[in-house]
């Protein structure tokens, strides 16, 4: 990780006393740190470079995070072996609301394979993880205060293998505790895809649907990515769109190795209900047992329970458990992990939090008062908030998209004018003033625009009175008798310090003497 001695004494000390959580890298991943925690990204080879060959091969990991602790490091595997590679993050020293980007590499020389994944971190006392398709040019406070989780869609198995002119069949999962229609559409005019579109309607009774997609392979082989959108009817925002995106490897299938994957990844639910997840793991190699167990925060109830599960060669099976919050503003991880032969694990993890359609605008909020004296803008942001609640508490979930779009402009509103304030070209000196730059005296415009050369100074410029310094056979400026002075009595200093010296000096000589 190319940690240099001290640094890596402060990184341990810090991963030592405080608290640690890991996410699953993904791109577009953006995420919240409080300024006393550290949070890392996992990566899993060979799994998240994306091969699936037979061999051993080397992996290069860059990263261009300003917060991280790595920056470049090789690693080798094969198929059979997985290497997790933490990127850890750092909160402190670092001011509430600052933001960063980053973005983590992976790339293979020998295949020419190289994945890049992008994503942010914020500091922030209030918890979120967002996971969206496409940044689209926001900051990350941007993704992490406007991308609500209120649906969720995702594949069982993201990732399929087929022969060409092979049909596949894709599992997509639907899930929401809100009032809403989802309208799905296939997105890829290279693949030929039944059915086209589908439709799930969900609320509290009814939170889950599944559709299955049968996608036929085309006759070239190579990796083909496609995209699975759905859009909550009568709604306006980005939160109000969500797309999963599954990839198709055309020419043969692995024959070693396994890989998971956890449903929902990121969902927020309004009451302290039940929520579904399903666990994963598509088989590779020959049939195995493979042990499965959990990370679950303490304070959510489960049903999950420790496992073995029996997955033959190229099949997919699963576990479904659910798991129940009991806060009613919060952020839960968990962590789902199947280990096979040669304890050969991997990970799964997802996100739950609960009331985000008031965290996230808290945390807008937060960013916008915070940042500002303008008793206009806060006021108007206070007045928004307040207005929002009252309106979310007093209607279902999901029905109230509308004024939460609102609430959203209006946030918007607010940051663009306080930012418009801020650019505004301020003075570059206080009118008036003077400073000494080398030989010249200068002294600031009237309308602080810069500064101006009052003089040249021949024997130099005094910045402390801000004035030349006058040749010795003129009378000096104040400035000058005040460095005389020091010089005077920095060398009267020294003399006493020698007279005491020789004193000293002389009397031990006398003192020698007297003894020989």
């Amino acid at each position: 990780m190319k940690l240099a001695p001290a640094l890596f004494l402060a990184f341990a000390i810090v991963m030592l006393f405080s608290p640690v959580s890991a996410l699953r890298i993904n791109d577009n991943l953006y995420f919240t740190i409080s300024n006393d925690s550290v949070k890392c990204v996992d990566i899993f080879l060979p799994d998240d470079a994306g091969v699936f060959d037979l061999g051993l091969f080397e992996y290069v990991i860059t990263s261009t995070s300003p917060w991280g602790d790595l920056t470049e490091q090789i690693v080798r595997t094969d198929e059979n072996n997985t290497v997790l590679i933490p990127i850890c993050f750092f909160g402190s020293e670092w001011p509430e609301c600052q933001c960063s980007n980053h973005t983590i590499t992976i790339s293979v020389p020998s295949l020419g394979i190289s994945k890049t994944f992008r994503g942010g971190v914020c500091v922030s006392s209030i918890e979120d993880v967002d996971i969206v398709d496409d940044a689209g040019g926001q900051t990350p406070d941007q993704v992490l205060n406007t991308n609500m989780d209120m649906f969720s869609i995702g594949f069982q198995m993201p990732v399929q293998h087929a022969a060409p002119g092979e049909t596949v069949t894709y599992r997509l999962f639907a899930e929401s505790q809100a009032d809403i229609v989802l309208d799905i559409i296939f997105e890829n005019s290279e693949l030929s895809v039944i059915p086209a579109q589908a439709q799930a309607e969900l609320d509290s009774s009814n939170p889950f649907e599944l559709f299955d997609f049968n996608v036929t392979a085309p006759s070239q082989a190579g990796s083909y990515t496609f995209t699975i959108t759905a859009a909550a009817r009568d709604c306006t925002g980005n939160f109000c769109t969500k797309k999963a995106r599954g990839t198709l490897n055309v020419g043969g299938t692995p024959s070693a190795g396994f890989s998971v994957n956890l449903f929902p990844k990121n969902l927020n639910v309004r009451e302290l209900t039940s929520v579904r997840y399903e666990f994963s793991i598509q088989n590779f190699g020959e049939p195995e047992n493979f042990t499965i167990t959990g990370n679950i925060p303490q304070n959510l109830a489960t049903d999950f329970r420790e496992t073995t599960l029996f997955v033959g060669s190229k099949k997919i099976k699963s576990i479904k458990f659910s798991v129940t919050p009991a806060a009613s503003s919060s952020l839960y991880e968990i962590t789902i992990s199947a280990t096979g032969s040669g304890n050969n694990t991997k990970h799964a993890t997802a996100y739950l939090s609960t009331n985000e359609m008031l965290t996230d605008p808290q945390r807008y909020a937060n960013s916008i008062t915070g940042s500002t004296d303008n008793r206009s803008i806060i006021n108007n942001v206070n007045n928004a908030m307040n207005s929002w609640q009252n309106s979310y508490s007093s209607n279902t979930y999901g029905a109230d998209t509308g004024q939460y779009s609102s609430l959203q402009e209006t946030l918007g509103i607010a940051q663009s004018s306080l930012k418009s304030s801020q650019e505004q070209p301020a003075g570059i000196c206080t009118p008036g003033k003077k400073q000494c730059y080398g030989m010249l005296l200068q002294e600031c415009r009237q309308d602080g625009s810069g500064w101006e050369t009052l003089e040249t100074c021949d024997y130099g410029c005094d910045n402390t009175l801000h004035a030349c310094i006058q040749d010795s056979g003129g009378q000096p400026s104040a400035g000058f008798d005040y460095i005389w002075i020091i010089v005077i009595a920095v060398i009267a200093a020294a003399a006493i310090g020698f007279i005491f010296y020789r004193k000293k000096s002389g009397g031990l000589e006398a003192e020698l003497e007297q003894e020989f």
